[in-house]
């Protein structure tokens, strides 16, 4: 978890070759990087509210590609790929976690 993790880092700026090898470059900010004994895990935080269990499959599916693309420039940028990414839904006090 998070809160015993060797290293946590927020707001990981990236840049690096676009995933789809149209030779542009793909820049962003990765919300929460932190490392633990099974490698690094990528998060990313949205603050959609979830009307029920078909608009949160839906909405983990839009968002999907750009998981995939963190996954991705994480591996380019560091040479090993994340252990995970993960979408963090805040819904008022909880969070749901979607793999």
């Amino acid at each position: 978890s998070v809160l015993s993790a060797e290293d946590v880092r927020t707001e990981v700026p990236f840049t690096a070759p676009d995933p789809s090898n149209h030779g542009d470059v793909v820049t962003g900010r990765i919300d929460l990087a932190y490392l633990d004994a099974d490698g690094w895990h990528l998060v990313d935080f949205k603050t959609n509210r979830i009307k029920d269990a078909a608009h949160k499959e839906q909405l983990q599916q839009y968002y999907q590609p750009q998981l995939e693309a963190y996954q991705m420039c994480w591996e380019t940028l560091t040479g090993a790929p994340p252990a995970s990414a993960t979408l963090w839904f805040a819904v008022h006090e909880e969070a749901e976690s979607a793999a």
